[in-house]
C-alpha cells in the first residue's frame, strides 16, 4: 500500500515537472513573440524616419518632386511643361537658375563679364534644357531669394526677370558664344561688360 501511494505521489510529481516544463516554454514563446514586436515596430519607425527625411530633403532642395539627375539643383513658379514630375500647370514654363559651367564661362570670355560678378549668380532660364536655354533673364537678389525660399512651389509665376541674352544659331566658328545681348537688356548689360564695345564720336555716330 505504501509502495502504490509512493509511486502514485511520484506520478504526480513528474505530472507537476511536465506542466512546469510546458509553462516554461511558452513564456519562453511569449518572450520570443514580444521580441519579435519589438523588432517589427523599430523596422516601422525606421521606415518612417527615412521616408520622412527623403520627403523634406526633396521639399528643400527641388520642390515637391526634388531635383532629378543631370538637371538644375531647383525648380520653381508650378510650372509643368518639360516637366516629368512636379508642376501644377502644363502650359507654363518653370523656372531654373542658371548653372551650366559652360554658358557661364562663354558669357565671361565673349562679354568680358567678371567670373565673380554677382550677375551671373542671378541668371533663370523658362527652359529645363540645361545645355542650351533659349533665353536667359536676370532678376534681383531679393526675388532670387523669394525663388529660393518657396520650397513647395506655392507660388504660381506666369513671367520674372528681364530678358539679357538670346541664343543664337551660329553658322561658322567667327563667334564662340552661342547667346547674343537682348535689346531689352543692354542698358542694365552695359557696366558688367568690357569686350565686344565699340565707342563712337559724334562724327562716326551722324554717319551711320
Amino acid at each position: 500500500g505504501d509502495a502504490a501511494a509512493g509511486a502514485a505521489n511520484a506520478g504526480d510529481a513528474a505530472a507537476g515537472a511536465v506542466n512546469a516544463g510546458d509553462a516554461a516554454s511558452g513564456a519562453a514563446d511569449a518572450g520570443d513573440a514580444a521580441a519579435g514586436a519589438a523588432d517589427a515596430g523599430d523596422a516601422a519607425a525606421g521606415a518612417a524616419a527615412k521616408a520622412e527625411g527623403v520627403e523634406t530633403e526633396g521639399a528643400e532642395t527641388g520642390g515637391p518632386a526634388g531635383p532629378s539627375a543631370g538637371g538644375p539643383s531647383w525648380v520653381r513658379g508650378q510650372g509643368g511643361r518639360g516637366r516629368s514630375k512636379g508642376g501644377m500647370h502644363a502650359g507654363i514654363d518653370p523656372i531654373v537658375p542658371v548653372e551650366s559651367p559652360e554658358i557661364l564661362q562663354s558669357l565671361c570670355d565673349f562679354y568680358g563679364i567678371a567670373p565673380d560678378s554677382p550677375l551671373l549668380q542671378h541668371l533663370l532660364t523658362r527652359n529645363l534644357e540645361k545645355a542650351r536655354p533659349k533665353r536667359l533673364n536676370v532678376v534681383s537678389s531679393s526675388v532670387m531669394d523669394l525663388l529660393k525660399a518657396d520650397v513647395r512651389e506655392q507660388l504660381k509665376i506666369i513671367a520674372t526677370g528681364l530678358k539679357l541674352f538670346d541664343r543664337q544659331e551660329l553658322k561658322d566658328a567667327s563667334s564662340t558664344c552661342a547667346y547674343r545681348i537682348a535689346q531689352e537688356g543692354i542698358s542694365f548689360l552695359l557696366p558688367h561688360i568690357t569686350r565686344q564695345r565699340v565707342h563712337l564720336g559724334l562724327e562716326d555716330f551722324l554717319g551711320l
